[in-house]
C-alpha cells in the first residue's frame, strides 16, 4: 500500500484535510454575506473582487493590522503580491470592501 492511499484512508472518503477544512476557511465569507461581519470587529475585512480571467465575483477575508487614515487599511497577505485576490484587483481595481 503506498502512502497516498494510506493518507486518503486516514481521512475516510472525500479527500484530504484541506478539502475537509475548506468550509472552515470559507466560513467568514458566509458570515459577511449574511450581514454578520460585525462579529469580527475591526480586525477583519472582506474584499469583493472580480476574477481577472473568469470575470466571476470573488471574495477574500483579510486581517487588518493598521488604519493609518480614514478609509485606508494595512492588511496581511500570506502570499504577498502572488495572492490571487491581489492579482485580481491589479487587473480590475473596482473592488468593494465590507
Amino acid at each position: 500500500m503506498n502512502t497516498r492511499v494510506r493518507a486518503a484512508n486516514a481521512w475516510g472518503r472525500g479527500g484530504s484535510l484541506q478539502s475537509r477544512a475548506k468550509w472552515l476557511v470559507r466560513a467568514p465569507i458566509r458570515l459577511y454575506r449574511a450581514g454578520l461581519g460585525f462579529l469580527f470587529g475591526t480586525r477583519i475585512l472582506m474584499v469583493q473582487h472580480i476574477g481577472r480571467t473568469s470575470g466571476d465575483r470573488r471574495f477574500a477575508v483579510l486581517e487588518v493590522v493598521d488604519r493609518p487614515a480614514p478609509g485606508e487599511f494595512v492588511i496581511v497577505s500570506r502570499f504577498g503580491t502572488k495572492a490571487q485576490w491581489y492579482r485580481n484587483i491589479q487587473v480590475h481595481p473596482h473592488d468593494r470592501i465590507s
